[in-house]
């Protein structure tokens, strides 16, 4: 994103508008399946991975990380939504919404703790927010490009390939975490394998057909240079 960023501002105040939302929705898009490619797997083995990190760590801790962790891939697909909406230079709106609606998972969580919930009801809180939260954003940065940006493209383009790449990819983990036992050199040859076939799946799935045959050039250019050495 500290790559994409400047060029999403440059795009817009060159007037290339159509190729300011093509790398909103592209990093968007890679941003998550990043996330996904290296978190999911730890979400099959997060208590192994707590007794080696910690040994002995309190209740509630796996439904904490796994909570926490979807949420920063949730709000990754918001962050060039945001870097768009500063593109602009009339941030306003969003201010607004940081300062209202960015406050409210805090009393939420002080009702929840209040009528007696569980401490896991405010991270659920934070969830949900999040959702609510990309929604927001991506409201807002319609309003200001209006009719050179599609929400429904958006939706299609970014979100709808991140729900298929996290079905496709849930089966094959699973069944790799099942096959591997809990000990440190177990989980490095899941985590390794479950990267493989990760990277194989959201090539085919998560990537857009013009982003694999730039991906197959590039690698045949490689190989070809390293040839010709």
């Amino acid at each position: 994103m500290m790559a994409v960023n400047p060029q999403i501002i440059k795009s817009y105040s060159r007037g290339e508008k159509e190729d300011m939302i093509k790398l909103i929705n592209n990093s968007a898009l890679f941003s998550f399946l990043l996330l996904l490619l290296f978190m999911f797997p730890v979400f099959f083995k997060l208590n192994s991975i707590l007794v080696i990190w910690l040994d002995e760590f309190p209740d509630h801790t796996h439904d904490f990380t796994i909570l926490v962790l979807i949420m920063i891939m949730i709000r990754a697909l918001a962050n060039p939504v945001v870097r768009g909406i500063h593109a602009t230079g009339d941030i306003k709106s969003l201010n607004i919404y940081a300062g209202i609606f960015g406050l409210l998972p805090l009393p939420a969580a002080w009702i929840c703790f209040k009528i007696g919930l569980d401490a896991i009801s405010a991270f659920w809180i934070l969830l949900v927010w999040a959702l609510f939260a990309n929604a927001i954003e991506i409201i807002i940065l319609k309003s200001k490009l209006r009719f050179d940006f599609s929400i429904k493209q958006h939706l299609l383009y970014v979100y709808l390939r991140c729900v298929l790449s996290v079905v496709c990819v849930c089966a094959p983990v699973y069944l790799l975490s099942i096959s591997f036992g809990d000990s440190f050199i177990n989980f490095c040859f899941y985590y390794g394998l479950s990267l493989i076939v990760e990277a194989f799946i959201l090539f085919f799935v998560g990537a857009p057909k013009e982003v694999r045959l730039k991906i197959v050039q590039f690698i045949k250019s490689k190989y070809e240079t390293f040839r010709a050495k």
